[in-house]
C-alpha cells in the first residue's frame, strides 16, 4: 500500500505539503499531483507525486499509529522534529516519526 502525502509532511526538496493528497477520481486525467510549499519560496506549486520523497511524516497528538517497532497500536502524544512520543500500553516511547504510519494505513 502506497502512503498518500498529507498536509504537514516534510519532503526531500525541503518543503511542506500544503494540502492532503487525494487519490484521483475517475473523471481526473493525468498524473497524481502534490501541492508543495518550498522553504524560501513565496507561493506553493504543484509537482508530480512521483517526484516527491517523504522524509518526516506529519502526525497530530492523539493520532493512532502502528509500526514494525512495536506490536499493536500506539497513540501519538507529542511531536518534535523527526521524533514522536508514542504511548503504547500505558508506557511512553520515543520513536522516529518516519517509522510510524497511521493505523488506517497499516504497517506496510
Amino acid at each position: 500500500m502506497t502512503r498518500l502525502f498529507r498536509k504537514g509532511d516534510v519532503i526531500s526538496l525541503t518543503g511542506v505539503i500544503e494540502t492532503d493528497q487525494r487519490t484521483p477520481s475517475g473523471h481526473e486525467a493525468g498524473p497524481l499531483m502534490t501541492h508543495v510549499r518550498v522553504d524560501g519560496h513565496h507561493s506553493p506549486f504543484y509537482v508530480e507525486a512521483d517526484l516527491v520523497t517523504l522524509l518526516v511524516p506529519h502526525f497530530n497528538p492523539n493520532d493512532k499509529v502502528v509500526s514494525t517497532e512495536f506490536v499493536g497500536t500506539g497513540t501519538v502524544r507529542a511531536i518534535f522534529g523527526p521524533k514522536a512520543w508514542v504511548e503504547i500500553d500505558g508506557r511512553m516511547q520515543t520513536l522516529m516519526a518516519a517509522d510510524l504510519r497511521l493505523e488506517s494505513e497499516g504497517k506496510n
